[in-house]
């Protein structure tokens, strides 16, 4: 019997890209997350951008630049009467650029504490 000649597997890949899995709402110290490799390692720079949106009417766009701490956990405050926050990762060299989901503020309590 002839020995099997069958070509060597290829190298497992390794996922690649970067993401920001969540982005919360952290009442009054304002709307962070983390930025991850798709390995689930924290990225180690960049910036990120927060889209805010506000108003009920015609829509008001306000952007706050959030840098990124050693973790890639970021925070940004957001202006009053914001109803929905997008985060975009501007990454650093050799990094992917990432969104998060759209998210929407919190309802408050009605004695007008922010919610937690």
């Amino acid at each position: 019997m002839l020995p099997c000649r069958c070509p060597a597997a290829p190298p497992a890949a390794l996922p690649r890209g970067t993401l920001i899995p969540t982005l919360d709402d952290l009442g009054p110290r304002g709307v962070g997350g983390r930025v991850e490799r798709a390995d689930g390692l924290p990225v180690d720079g960049g910036l990120v951008l927060v889209h805010f949106r506000c108003g009920d009417g015609a829509p008001v766009e306000h952007v706050q630049r959030a840098p990124l701490d050693g973790r890639g956990h970021f925070v940004a405050a957001p202006p009053l009467g914001w109803t929905e926050a997008i985060a975009h990762y501007l990454p650093a060299p050799g990094l992917a650029d990432a969104s998060s989901r759209p998210l929407r503020a919190r309802a408050r309590i009605a004695q007008g504490r922010p919610a937690i």
